[in-house]
């Protein structure tokens, strides 16, 4: 009825990869930050007490640091020491509730909660963490046994947030809006 696991780790990269964005061309770009170091732990635990539910958690530590400066390629050099990398938050985690409610009729509701993220490689700027909250609802049909209709409901309370980061050359962030509420409709069959 539990299962759960525990992990740790210590990564030692010689050359990092990261994304960049030139404002200029309109395109982004792979560059290399050199050593970076990143540990954390990650970790889950699933409960089902009962056969018509299920839950699962985890959650997420991550520490990076960049061991040194950064050439930005206009001759430029970013105070990247010891500074940690863009869009990748210290902690994040996850929820999810399975509810069988009759054989037909299924429920889900899961949550996901991003920590704050650095927007670019000298952490001057901070985009604010977020919580997104998506339900799903699957029923069945008893006469065509393969058939079922589903709604999906992703960000469920329509949250304001920033999804993707990227830094540019000048080292300022870059931000995307995250997706607003969408609802998805689907009907399967098999034949």
């Amino acid at each position: 009825t539990v299962i759960a696991s525990l992990a740790a780790f210590h990564n030692k990269f010689d050359n990092r990869i990261e994304r960049q964005f030139d404002e200029a061309a309109q395109i982004f770009y792979s560059v290399n930050v050199g050593e970076v170091v990143l540990q954390g732990f990650d970790g889950q635990i699933g409960w089902k007490p009962e056969t018509y539910l299920s839950t699962y958690a985890s959650l997420s530590y991550v520490d990076s640091e960049i061991q040194s400066n950064f050439p930005n390629g206009d001759g430029k050099v970013l105070p990247t020491k010891g500074k940690e990398l863009y869009e990748i938050p210290k902690l994040q985690g996850a929820v999810r509730v399975d509810w069988d409610i009759t054989d037909a009729l299924k429920v889900g509701v899961q949550g996901k909660f991003v920590g704050e993220r650095w927007s670019n490689l000298t952490n001057t700027e901070k985009a604010p963490g977020y919580a997104l909250w998506d339900l799903d609802v699957r029923y069945k049909f008893d006469v065509l046994k393969t058939t079922y209709v589903q709604m999906n409901v992703r960000n469920l309370f329509d949250e304001r947030y920033l999804g993707d980061i990227s830094t540019n050359t000048d080292g300022n962030g870059q931000f995307q809006p995250g997706y607003p509420r969408a609802v998805v409709l689907t009907l399967h069959t098999e034949f």
